[in-house]
């Protein structure tokens, strides 16, 4: 059994300041005024509240004043609000919280308290969205009536709030038989989206239950009920801006739908509102606005020698509609040329677990690809199958689609972007809020990612209020990473915003036409963290790695005052080595007569927490006062920390009178070995019998000084010392070595180990290496 604790909010894990454990109702109905509460801690203070709602604003109106726990809100949510999920932050005067999602509905929140199927179940006058609180070893229970032959469609939204809440539905007649029970419909994660015709009129009865009867006060869920479509997937997913495209929902079967998106939308994925009937109640599905055309499957291609002609760049759509399908699409490629193969299943909400495999000309299998699995940093999560791809030969190349476990079915849409060797861009941004006081600035370190191009990146700030800038505008060439300043200067207004960071490339080549451009994305934290008794952080779940689509490209900001301190690191990198302890200065100034004292954290890296006592780093950082503005931080690292070097964020907070505030400054921390020893020349050449000389430099860090033991392998047909010194006092040694006569000719290996004492602790390095090759004199031909 592995147990897990939930992470105490003051933990590393989680950053410090304003927190929403959970929203009571999570869920809005457009077209009124909504009143929810916010709870959580460090919420005392709460102003507004940014939301993620594309085109419209939900205008908060905060009510009274509370205990830092609990924040209320009146919420006027625009009619014209598009259905869905979407995530919101409470902005206190310190500052925005997490963020938490929520659902915008077009019926009014019921909200039911119900504490087991024991107690009298409620009734329910469909249609409904019904808001409750999942509880540990509880069913809720609810009477609806339905007409003989009438549908309902039944939807929990719960595990896509970002809770870990597994819900299970099950339809029981008046008599207390099973008629339904659906658990996940995978591509909601583990909610649900079904729907159930009654042969016979009457009451019957709904349960809800977590499925493995667990629980938690935060885990809040809305169960929606009617007559709203069961469709979760559309085909094509994909609408170009400035045109109208004819939609499938191949869940209901012969429904068709026409979307047209305005020329102006921005490539990206939106929700798209779905009606039965005119008068019907509406569902949600994902579609993305693109610029590529959208080429369908056309039956039967379930065999290669039907399948259906494609021409770059495209996306193809499809649906899996049965076990065992496979689609099969046909390209004309040059040999030499690039490919470019992405697909999407479970952002559209299908439950495909695809398999993409390509064939050339000769029916010979070239590629084979299911789940990638992407790292970065300490995460690792899987996304659908992608590949690059370069032809080897002209003609025909026949792409497989399939799912991996031979599943079919009317949700199994996929779609699938192929595309030429044209350059790309990828922007990431760590950060995805940013509380910016003014004539200050807060750091965004940025992540560009260049495919098939070369050169300088320039960076644009869109939906900035004036006064907002980010310096500097520009990615070298030979950069990849790069903290960016968010400045506000005095003239700056005081509220909320949402910002875009556009990337652009353009080849400096006045010959080459090709352009890239990209907006960074951004992943922000949902929910909690957990560790396990090891303390080993969780891997994040599907409903926290995939957020709702307009959180995902974009940076909420707020405004505050200016702060009344300020903070800087003088040294940008501070080089440490094992077992060795260091020392970084920070600097603060103040304004006349603030007298706070101002303390400091720091996160990023191996930093970890001192009482953990595992391989880590940790801090010991000291409070700056009026009387001690400039202190020396202190860094400590253990016998299993890693050789690398990473960013480090240092938080300086400090409390002014109604609020706190928080300055973010970065500096790199390298750690590396006290040494690193070269031999100088890399390889040597000699004949057999020779001798070589050589010289072997320390390359000792500045914070170590000793001696150094440099213990070479056993190389038959060479004599050499068994050990060699660099003391103290040198930099380098001088090392002969030579060879026996019967050396055979060829290249040989000297691997050596490297020892020394690092404060009380003997550290050991693998190295240098050293390349010999014997090679014989050219032979004399006399005349």
């Amino acid at each position: 059994m592995v147990s897990v604790r939930i992470v105490p909010a003051e933990t590393p894990v989680l950053v410090p300041g304003p927190f929403v454990e959970h929203l009571t109702p999570p869920a809005l109905c457009r077209g009124r005024i909504n009143r929810i509460a916010c709870f959580g801690r460090e919420l005392d203070g709460a102003v507004d509240l940014w939301t993620s709602t594309p085109g419209v604003r939900l205008k908060a109106v905060p009510l009274e004043a509370n205990d830092g726990q609990q924040a209320t809100f009146d919420i006027d949510v625009p009619a014209e609000a598009p259905l869905g999920l979407y995530g919101l932050r409470v902005a206190t005067r310190s500052g925005l919280s997490n963020v938490h999602l929520f659902l915008i509905d077009e019926l009014p929140i019921e909200s039911r308290e119900i504490s087991s199927v024991t107690s009298p179940s409620q009734k329910v006058t469909l249609p409904a969205t019904i808001h409750n609180i999942c509880r540990a070893a509880t069913v809720d229970r609810y009477e609806i009536a339905v007409t003989p032959g009438q549908r309902v469609t039944f939807e929990v939204v719960g595990n896509r709030f970002g809770k870990n809440y597994d819900p299970l539905v099950t339809i029981r007649d008046a008599h207390g038989r099973t008629l339904a029970e659906h658990d996940n419909d995978v591509g909601l994660c583990f909610d649900c989206r079904f729907e159930q015709t009654f042969t016979d009129g009457g009451v019957y009865y709904v349960d809800v239950r977590d499925a493995r009867f667990a629980g938690d006060p935060t885990w809040q869920y809305v169960l929606r009920m009617g007559n709203f479509p069961v469709a979760r997937v559309a085909v094509p997913s994909s609408v170009i801006p400035g045109t109208v495209s004819q939609l499938r929902l191949p869940q209901c079967l012969g429904s068709l739908i026409e979307v047209g998106l305005p020329a102006e939308t921005p490539v990206g994925w939106f929700f798209h509102e779905v009606r039965d009937t005119p008068q019907g109640l509406a569902t949600w599905i994902p579609l993305r606005a693109d610029h590529l055309d959208n080429l369908l499957e056309t039956e039967p291609n379930d065999v290669r020698d039907a399948a259906t002609p494609a021409k770059l760049p495209t996306t193809l759509h499809g649906v899996l509609d049965k076990k065992g399908d496979r689609d099969w699409f046909r390209f004309e490629f040059k040999k030499g040329e690039s490919i470019s193969i992405r697909s999407d299943a479970r952002v559209l909400g299908s439950p495909a677990d695809l398999e993409l495999a390509l064939f050339n000309p000769e029916g010979k299998e070239v590629q084979r690809v299911d789940d990638v699995i992407i790292s970065e940093g300490q995460e690792t999560w899987s996304v659908d199958a992608q590949f690059e791809f370069s032809a080897q030969h002209d003609g025909p190349h026949d792409l497989a689609i399939r799912d991996l476990s031979g599943a079919g079915g009317s949700a199994f849409a996929y779609r699938i972007e192929v595309t030429g060797s044209a350059p790309k861009l990828e922007l990431k941004a760590e950060v995805s809020s940013v509380t910016l006081p003014r004539d200050n600035y807060q750091p965004i370190a940025l992540k560009v990612v260049r495919t098939r191009l070369a050169g300088p990146v320039e960076l644009e700030l869109l939906g900035a209020p004036a006064g907002v800038v980010l310096e500097p505008t520009t990615i070298p060439a030979d950069v990849s990473e790069l903290v960016c300043r968010l400045k506000a200067d005095s003239t700056a207004l005081e509220g909320l915003a949402t910002l875009q960071i556009v990337a652009r490339w353009k080849s400096e080549d006045p010959s080459i036409t090709a352009s890239a451009s990209t907006v960074a994305t951004t992943l922000p934290l949902i929910d909690r963290r957990v560790k396990d008794n090891d303390l080993r952080v969780s891997a994040l779940r599907e409903d926290q790695l995939r957020p709702p689509a307009s959180l995902t490209d974009r940076i909420s900001l707020l405004i505050t005052p200016p702060a009344q301190f300020d903070v800087q690191l003088p040294e940008a990198t501070l080089l440490i080595t094992k077992y060795v302890d260091g020392e970084f200065p920070i600097v603060t100034t103040r304004s006349h007569g603030f007298a706070a004292p101002i303390s400091f954290t720091a996160r990023g890296g191996q930093i970890g927490d001192e009482s953990e006592e595992r391989s880590n780093i940790f801090l010991r950082l000291p409070m700056a006062t009026p009387d001690n503005p400039n202190v020396t931080g202190l860094v400590f690292n253990r016998i299993l920390t890693d050789y690398r070097k990473a960013r480090i964020e240092l938080s300086a907070t400090a409390s002014e009178e109604t609020r706190r505030v928080t300055l973010n400054r970065t500096f790199d921390l390298d750690l590396k070995a006290a040494f690193a020893p070269t031999p100088e020349p890399a390889s040597l050449e000699i004949e057999p019998g020779g001798i070589a000389k050589f010289r072997l430099l320390a390359n000792r860090t500045q914070v170590f000084a000793g001696p150094l033991i440099l213990t070479p392998s056993k190389l038959n047909g060479f004599s050499y010392p068994e050990k060699f010194e660099i003391p103290a006092d040198q930099s380098s040694v001088d090392v002969e070595l030579k060879a026996a006569l019967e050396t055979a000719e060829g290249n040989y290996q000297l691997s050596l180990v490297t020892r020394g004492y690092v404060g009380k602790y003997e550290e050991e390095v693998n190295g240098p290496n050293i390349t010999i090759t014997i090679k014989k004199p050219p032979t004399e031909h006399k005349p």
